[in-house]
């Protein structure tokens, strides 16, 4: 079969075609394909690096502000045993709120036994995913169920926009 100039360049122009509609409905990994200016992926993190003694109550460890949107929230914070109590067991309960109020975004209790030693301590991890219509504030709270617990290094993270 004998090839023309012209089917050659019409061949070219086809892949260049194929080529450009691909990359124009396709977008990159990780790219966002909103085409509203000023579209961006936001990262909003609170931390408390030291530690919060949540003895006999409910103790507010981490809020943050977080405007309109979709959004990942992910809290996680490591609770252990205040020491010197005589409890035989560590127990903590921790929540993600909008507000500080119910309903819960999320929420968990950990119980764990103390070893011979008269310790213990566990990691608790919280996440929701959520649609905010308008600004809210998330709260990361913790509750003692009477067994003396204190919680160290607290992260609330919220990822979206």
């Amino acid at each position: 079969m004998k090839r023309s100039r012209w089917s050659l360049a019409a061949a070219a122009i086809g892949a260049g075609g194929l080529a450009a509609a691909i990359m124009a409905s396709t977008p990159a990994l990780g790219v966002n394909s909103s085409t509203a200016t000023g579209s961006t992926v936001k990262i909003l993190s609170a931390t408390h690096p030291g530690t919060v003694v949540v003895s006999k109550t409910i103790k507010t460890i981490l809020r943050i502000k977080v405007p309109a949107g979709h959004w990942l929230l992910s809290g996680k914070l490591w609770a252990d045993s205040v020491p010197a109590t005589s409890t035989t067991n560590t127990m903590i309960g921790c929540a993600i709120t909008k507000g500080g109020v119910p309903p819960l975004l999320d929420n968990t209790i950990v119980n764990i036994p103390k070893t011979a030693a008269g310790t213990s301590a566990a990691v608790v991890g919280l996440s929701a995913v959520v649609r905010l219509r308008a600004p809210a504030t998330i709260v990361l709270k913790c509750a003692d169920f009477d067994t003396q617990v204190q919680t160290h290094d607290a992260v609330l993270t919220a990822i979206g926009g």
